[in-house]
């Protein structure tokens, strides 16, 4: 009995892990970082960095955002990819982190059935951005592979139609720079179907940043007055 109430004593303690996604449901829900403080019964400077991801409170601490948010909060903090090579075969890959940017490419496939033209989108290419705490990230670079009959891969299962590369640790602003370019080298290669969602990139990349609380360079602020 001595022993279970250690383990839950230290428990408590132990660092959790998703409180800036807690603290930011509270803040999108209208609370304050006073509000938030004075239920948790810390400081509004403890709030704040709670809120920028640069610190992280204890369940004990937050216990009171727990109860009333606690069942909001995305639990399954990964995500699992694969890839395959004719001579190194299948490799798996489990990466941790909310994924906070995701944009697929499409190609445009048109036949005719009788006197109609019918047009299929078909997904053929993703980018994928993982959150992984202390401003670290990093890109999932999505490709759908062609079967052995020469069309596209068709599982049944949605993630099974693509292999994955995974990219080193970057930083936000590595990643800004990173979709810059994946957009500029779409639109000098000329692939028309790609283009107009490559033009996008640029702001939809900082838009999610901006949405999960990031700082952005070059973004024009324009503050409420509350």
């Amino acid at each position: 009995m001595e022993n279970t109430d250690k383990a839950k004593k230290r428990d408590k303690r132990k660092k959790f892990r998703l409180t800036r996604q807690l603290v930011k449901l509270a803040l999108n829900d209208g609370w304050t970082q006073k509000a938030i403080a004075e239920k948790c019964r810390t400081q509004q400077s403890i709030v704040s960095a709670w809120a920028r991801g640069e610190k992280q409170g204890t369940e004990s601490q937050l216990t009171p955002l727990l109860e009333i948010y606690g069942n909001k909060l995305r639990r399954k903090t990964f995500q699992v990819y694969y890839s395959f090579d004719k001579e190194a075969g299948y490799k798996f890959y489990k990466v941790e982190g909310k994924i906070i940017f995701s944009c697929t490419l499409v190609e445009i496939e048109s036949e005719t059935r009788g006197n109609r033209l019918i047009t299929k989108k078909i997904p053929v290419e993703k980018i994928i951005v993982h959150e992984q705490g202390k401003d670290t990230f990093r890109i999932i670079f999505q490709n759908r592979p062609r079967s052995i009959n020469g069309f596209y891969l068709e599982c049944l299962h949605e993630k099974g139609n693509f292999f994955s590369q995974i990219s080193d640790e970057k930083n936000s602003n590595e990643i800004i720079d990173e979709i810059e370019k994946i957009a500029a080298n779409i639109k000098e290669s000329g692939n028309k179907e790609f283009f107009d969602q490559a033009f996008a990139l640029p702001f939809l990349i900082r838009k999610a940043f901006i949405e999960n609380g990031y700082p952005v360079k070059g973004v024009e602020n324009f503050p409420a007055m509350w």
